[in-house]
Formats: structure tokens, sequence, C-alpha cells
């Protein structure tokens, strides 16, 4: 579980990147795939990956989320 998971934010002239995760999780290789799975409630996006391992980002909306945040290896 990240609680503080930037997805960052552009004003003007300044901006700050965004947080960036890696995923190392066999049959997620993309983040279309990562994005099929996703299941949000309020501010939270979790990702199921199986029945053991899952990924819950809090304090986050699904539709801040892009594919510059995650690589895949």
């Amino acid at each position: 579980m990240i609680r503080d998971f930037a997805t960052g934010f552009d004003w003007w002239v300044f901006s700050r990147p965004s947080d960036q995760i890696v995923i190392d999780i066999e049959g997620t290789d993309s983040f279309q795939e990562l994005l099929f799975s996703a299941m949000t409630s309020r501010n939270t996006v979790r990702f199921p990956f199986n029945a053991e391992d899952s990924l819950t980002l809090r304090s986050t909306q699904f539709t801040d989320l892009d594919a510059d945040m995650f690589s895949f290896v």
C-alpha cells in the first residue's frame, strides 16, 4: 500500500514530476493491462494482480494516473 503517491502537478511554468512505480508481476506488462485490473473506491485505486499480490494507492484518483508513472520489468 502506498499512502503518499504523488501524481505530480503543473503550474504555468513550474511542474513537479510524479512518483514512479516499477511493476514486476508476471502477466502485467503494460499500462493497459494494469488499468484493466484497476478497482476504485473514493480516493483509492487498487490493482489486484493475483490471489496474493496487489497494489493499493491511497489518496489517488484513477483519472490522475498515466503511463509515465509506471514502468514494467
